[in-house]
Parts: C-alpha cells; structure tokens; sequence
C-alpha cells in the first residue's frame, strides 16, 4: 500500500514537471482542438488549437512509475489495464477530433466507458477477494 501511494505522490509531481513541455510539444505537433464554426457559438472560436491528448502523459507516467516502483501486485494491474482502457477512448476521442473537427459523440464515449468499466468490474470481482 506505501509503494502504490509513494506512486501516486511521485506521478502527480511529475506530472506537474512534464505537462508544460509536453502541451508544447502537442502545439508544436499539430494536435489541437478544432472547432467547426457551423455549430455552436462563436466565442468558441477560441478554442483553436487547444492542446488535445494531455491525458496521454498522465496515464504514460502512472504506468510507467507503478510498474518501476513495483508498486503492482495482481490486483493493482487489473486497475491499470481498466485506466488504461478509459484511457484509450478517451484517446482515440481526442485523435479523431484533432484530424476532423468531430469525436466522437458524448453517448458513444459514456457507452464505451461504461463498457471498459464494467468488465473491469466484473473481472475484479470474480478475481480478487472484494466484497
């Protein structure tokens, strides 16, 4: 339980460290929000090229610093895959909105989401001692 809360601690710090560098490099390399001008209002405009992705780091240094600290044990790992899987579709959501103005649609992302979420659920339950 030390090393997984010593993870956390060490992730958010570095996270704090790298996200500065990282948004300039998601500037940099094209991966902005856009917004197509035909809906919604136009002080949404602003948002142009707002840095996308930005998860991408946080859930890269969560698993990188858990699995260096040895801070996993069986149970932790099937809490990482269920970030990872919410991470992905958060990820792809961003990607597709960045290449063509249009993610996918809230329901589609809260119904994948849900999906990841309950069978990591039901794995956990059925694999490890919860109540």
């Amino acid at each position: 339980m030390i090393a997984i809360v010593q993870a956390l601690v060490l992730s958010f710090g570095c996270v704090c460290l790298l996200m500065p560098a990282y948004l300039r490099l998601l500037r940099h390399s094209g991966f902005g929000k856009r917004v197509r001008r035909e809906f919604g209002p136009d002080w949404h405009i602003v948002k142009e090229g707002t840095p996308t992705m930005g998860g991408l780091l946080l859930v890269v240094v969560v698993l990188a610093l858990s699995l260096l600290l040895d801070a996993v044990d069986a149970s932790t790992y099937a809490i990482l895959l269920a970030l990872l899987g919410v991470s992905l579709v958060g990820a792809f959501d961003d990607w597709l909105n960045a290449r063509t103005g249009i993610g996918i649609s809230a329901r589609q992302k809260l119904l994948w989401q849900i999906g990841v979420s309950i069978i990591s659920a039901v794995y956990i339950q059925q694999h490890f001692a919860f109540a």
